[in-house]
């Protein structure tokens, strides 16, 4: 199926999530951020008769409140829908050839239109053709992605904006295949994808596409593992998004992070059946100078957001045994870990005490991969500099890199281009944290609770 297919395989019933585990007969632990749910005994019966295959009938409004709850908590993935029906307006932030833009016109026939020319070189008025009401706003100077956004959506009359980058590549129908799902949400986005191409921007951005949320549908939660999604392409419903104040016009990079961070406890979804792709950069400096961007941006959102702008939030209990092994005490690494499995079931009265100890177990497994991702995004220049002081500490991050890679299933040439990628978001990152004197910028966040 080609990479432009605005839809990949569907899934026809609802299913439980990745992570999600019964622990016992009516207990759901898992979510995204962890949570356990424990349901009626008619409410389990339920949900386990639901997931077990597709059902001919329509969900009743009790059934449709549980099944929601459960969705938003992202314990379970409900079933691809069909094409929506909405009235959208497709807004194109250019500062690009016409060519290029009219290539994203063509993904939205029949739809109006806006494009808003944010000091293309040369204007786009007149060199644009569409099937639809199509209006072109100029701004003679350019203002940035942000301001030429909003200027769309501020023009637009229909109750959804689509919003879609002048690099974008798209079939008909990802609009439509989005607003299946804008009965329960402000915000929808698909998977993005990079276009195929020749040259070592396209392979480095190939294997480890910034746009590309990954394979899992999920609502968005800030302090989650699906924090934000991109704004390249992304349908909203108009009035939240003006009543929440639009895109931060002075954020030139990470305008879209914060946008769907205010927007989130409204509901934002990520739909990764629907697929698009971007071009990649011209070159690989480029697209190494734009994750070096992407870095410096967690500046300015720890300001408008304090708290939520974290590479890494863990419950202690979990992270304590892999902070005490990469510090070299292996011992005292396993007797917290024992500690923690011990616990559990009074960290998790809700569940058999067996239930407890195993969500604990994989709880540390999860901290233990993520901090090893850690060490070298956005940590890299700390952990080299602790690698050459130090040749146990070398020994074990090494390790710790290594697992974290055969985890996410990486070959060697895939490991190589995400450490590349790691060391040039790693500097934006460690520049923004220096300028503010603000050392939470590059450190784990330790949440101290009973769980």
């Amino acid at each position: 199926m080609s990479r432009r297919s605005a839809l990949r395989p569907r899934r026809d019933h609802w299913q439980l999530a990745r992570h999600t585990r019964w622990a016992g007969a009516r207990t759901l632990v898992g979510g995204d951020p962890f949570r356990a749910v424990r349901l009626t005994d008619r409410g389990a019966a339920f949900v386990r008769s639901l997931i077990a295959g597709p059902r001919g009938t329509e969900l009743g409004p009790a059934e449709r409140t549980l099944m929601k709850r459960l969705a938003r908590g992202n314990l379970v993935t409900r079933p691809t829908r069909e094409l929506g029906s909405i009235e959208a307006t497709l807004v194109i932030p250019a500062h690009a050839a016409a060519d290029d833009v009219q290539r994203v016109l063509d993904s939205a026939p029949r739809r109006p239109a806006i494009v808003v020319d944010d000091g293309s070189p040369v204007p786009l008025a007149g060199q644009l053709a569409h099937d639809a009401p199509l209006t072109v706003i100029r701004h003679d100077e350019p203002l940035g992605p942000a301001a030429a956004r909003n200027a769309g959506a501020r023009a637009a009359t229909t109750p959804w904006v689509a919003f879609a980058d002048a690099d974008l590549v798209a079939c008909a129908g990802w609009i439509a295949a989005l607003g299946a799902y804008a009965d329960e949400v402000v915000a929808i986005a698909p998977r993005i994808t990079t276009e195929p191409a020749d040259g070592l921007a396209a392979q480095f951005e190939q294997a480890v596409c910034a746009l590309d949320m990954g394979s899992d549908p999920r609502y968005v939660s800030p302090s989650g593992f699906l924090s934000y999604v991109p704004s390249a392409a992304l349908l909203v419903r108009r009035q939240d998004f003006l009543d929440a104040g639009g895109f931060d016009e002075q954020l030139r990079v990470g305008e879209d992070v914060d946008l769907v961070w205010r927007l989130a406890d409204q509901g934002v979804y990520y739909e990764p059946t629907v697929v698009v792709s971007h071009r990649a950069r011209r070159s690989l400096a480029a697209a190494l100078g734009r994750r070096a961007e992407y870095g410096v941006s967690s500046g300015a959102l720890a300001d408008r957001h304090p708290g939520l702008m974290r590479h890494g939030s863990f419950p202690a209990q979990t992270a304590i045994p892999w902070l005490l092994w990469i510090a070299g005490q292996p011992m005292a690494a396993c007797a917290a870990a024992l500690v923690g499995l011990a616990v559990a079931p009074r960290g998790l009265p809700a569940i058999p005490p067996a239930a407890a100890v195993s969500v604990k177990a994989r709880a540390q497994l999860r901290s233990a991969e993520a901090l090893s991702r850690m060490l070298t995004r956005p940590m890299l220049p700390l952990a080299l500099a602790l690698s050459l002081l130090h040749k146990g500490f070398r020994r074990r991050a090494a390790i710790a890199i290594a697992i974290s890679a055969l985890v996410q299933r990486r070959s060697p040439s895939g490991a190589i281009w995400q450490l590349l990628d790691d060391a040039a978001y790693s500097s934006g990152v460690w520049r923004a944290a220096v300028l503010r004197r603000d050392p939470q910028l590059v450190l784990p966040r330790l949440r101290w609770s009973r769980r």
